[in-house]
């Protein structure tokens, strides 16, 4: 027999575990018919009242497979709002717009999105030393038998593989991510030491990822303000800032991201122990003269294998001026 019905969402909140994601829904419904749920303009909202409406239907013909098409949609959402002191990883505030297309069943997912993290944005991500020691392939050694080294066991190997790619689950997704310039994303190296880095900058990025694990992102991040906290054995802190124009460029996977990143921080002090035994007596006291230096943090290479360098410079102003 037909069945069709409403389920009554009135004051209700969900909350997820990891990560700690909150959704509130005031007064909604999802109807309910023999084999499908539909969500017409179902909405919940984060603890500022600010919408995510999700339109679309999941249906279920036999209740054991299933096919899903939805629409979602938030302007100005706060997705995640947690604050600095609370445990994990995921801090601050992200706030979000988004335009996302789900489609797919049991096996198969495509996802076509539109998300751009606001200037209100205040997030910081904290990373551990298992995050660092990531498993990687070098310096493992493969057994194998030498016959798979004949051109038919070969043939045979990537005919496999081709199998073992199609038997997957299908997960498309085709994204486009945009950076507004005030958004404030932060960091945190090492928690204990209080290490992190800070900036806010621009970006429009293009992220893909397909069936055979492939994660693809191509754009650039221009920082446009910033700082780089490093601690020295907790015995010396300073903080660096970024200068204008340092960036982070992808063209490929994110840990091929090309670095192009310099921090500055100013000492004030004279000249004379650099030049040292080099100059006269009488030339002495112009150098004991104290100057801003500007001692940099230069990184380069990419994000997988970083090159960092250090300089020591003058202003140009101060250059120009001194003997």
């Amino acid at each position: 027999p037909a069945f069709k019905g409403r389920l009554q969402f009135l004051d209700v909140g969900l909350t997820t575990v990891n990560p700690n994601l909150t959704f509130n829904v005031r007064d909604d419904v999802i109807t309910v018919d023999n084999s499908s749920l539909v969500f017409n303009n179902f909405t919940l909202y984060d603890h500022q009242h600010h919408p995510l409406t999700i339109n679309g239907n999941i249906t279920s013909p036999d209740y054991q497979s299933f096919a899903y098409d939805l629409k979602v949609n938030s302007d100005q959402y706060n997705l995640i709002n947690n604050p600095d002191s609370a445990a994990g990883k995921l801090r601050g505030s992200l706030v979000l717009d988004s335009d996302i297309k789900l489609k797919g069943n049991e096996k198969d997912t495509n996802v076509e999105a539109k998300i751009t993290i606001k200037d209100a944005t205040d997030f910081a991500l904290v990373t551990s030393s298992d995050d660092i020691e990531l498993l990687k392939a070098d310096g493992i050694i493969d057994f194998i038998d030498p016959a798979l080294l004949l051109d038919s066991a070969a043939e045979q190997s990537i005919s496999f593989y081709d199998s073992l790619i199609a038997s997957l689950p299908d997960f498309n997704l085709n994204s486009r991510v945009v950076i507004e310039d005030n958004a404030v994303l932060r960091l945190i190296i090492n928690e204990q030491s209080g290490d992190y880095i800070e900036a806010s900058g621009g970006a429009n990025l293009e992220l893909g990822y397909d069936r055979s694990r492939n994660l693809q992102l191509t754009g650039s991040y221009a920082i446009t303000k910033g700082i780089y906290r490093l601690s020295f054995y907790d015995l010396v802190k300073r903080n660096f800032t970024f200068v204008q124009g340092s960036s982070i460029n992808w063209h490929g996977s994110p840990e091929d991201g090309d670095l192009n990143l310099k921090a500055v921080h100013t000492v004030e002090s004279n000249s004379i122990g650099l030049i040292g035994n080099e100059i006269g007596e009488n030339e002495k006291s112009t150098y004991k003269r104290s100057l801003d230096y500007e001692v940099g943090i230069n990184i380069g290479g990419t994000i997988e294998k970083p090159v960092v360098t250090f300089s020591l410079d003058l202003p140009q102003d101060d250059k120009v001026n001194y003997p």
